[in-house]
């Protein structure tokens, strides 16, 4: 959107044959579909496990309508406002809608497992030559067993 060439914003000469916005539009498509892809296989496979046999018809169809209903929004905007002086205004109202469905999952995650994020996986993987261990209370009983066997490991949910 405000890349040279851009109808947006116009700051320096910009050279006629000028490749920037092209490629990042390329790359912007691909990553885009790319998270698609990858939140699609997310939200089936949580439905799979989340969701009672007899109860997954009618969720996969209120799923599969509210997104013909947003495919339908997108494309009654694209028509209504076919201009390229308000393309911008279409690029941050996706931006938003994209912002809130991931911010919607977000909140869903932390609800279902208490945290957002694997911190202490990441650390087992940036750190793999350091000890992460949370000792138990059998480690206690094994030191005065005179057992010094120890696992590096920490328990992540």
């Amino acid at each position: 959107m405000f890349l040279p060439g851009s109808k947006w914003i116009i700051v320096y000469p910009v050279p006629e044959h000028s490749l920037i916005s092209a490629i990042t539009l390329l790359c912007s498509i691909t990553a885009a579909r790319f998270g698609l892809w990858m939140t699609d296989l997310t939200i089936t496979q949580i439905l799979q496990e989340r969701v009672e046999e007899e109860r997954r018809g009618v969720i996969n169809g209120v799923q599969d309508s509210l997104n013909s209903t947003m495919d339908l929004l997108k494309c009654v905007l694209v028509i209504v406002l076919p201009g390229y002086h308000v393309f911008g205004y279409l690029v941050i109202l996706s931006f938003m809608s994209i912002s809130f469905g991931w911010l919607s999952y977000a909140l869903y995650s932390r609800k279902q497992r208490g945290h957002l994020f694997h911190f202490c996986r990441l650390v087992q993987v940036l750190q793999p030559q350091e000890i992460h261990r949370v000792p138990t209370t059998s480690d206690t009983d094994d030191e005065k067993g005179g057992n010094k066997e120890q696992k590096n490991e920490i328990p992540c949910v």
